[in-house]
């Protein structure tokens, strides 16, 4: 197997999900960016992604600007997945 068909199976994928018809995508932290994730508004602006891939929120001051309740659904399904994950590596 070459490197490209390792990063095929084994690369970042983007998890599609829908708020209020709005559709994102939540792009788990590369290894880099994980040790970024040190707080909720950091884990949005790393995870959330439009469908090419490209980071939605810019800066600190745009995940402020979402409502709450959004910012909370956002945060939720980020953390549904990466327990996922956690699931799925320890279970092989």
């Amino acid at each position: 197997m070459n490197f490209q068909e390792l990063i095929t199976v084994l690369g970042i994928k983007n998890h599609k999900f829908e708020i209020e018809g709005i559709e994102l995508y939540i792009r788990l932290p590369t290894l880099l960016e994980y040790a970024e994730c040190d707080t909720q508004i950091k884990t949005i602006m790393n995870c959330i992604v439009n469908a090419d891939g490209k980071k939605v929120f810019n800066s600190e001051e745009e995940v402020n600007q979402l409502d709450f309740q959004y910012y909370t659904k956002i945060n939720q399904k980020i953390n549904e997945l990466l327990i996922e994950a956690t699931s799925d590596i320890e279970k092989k």
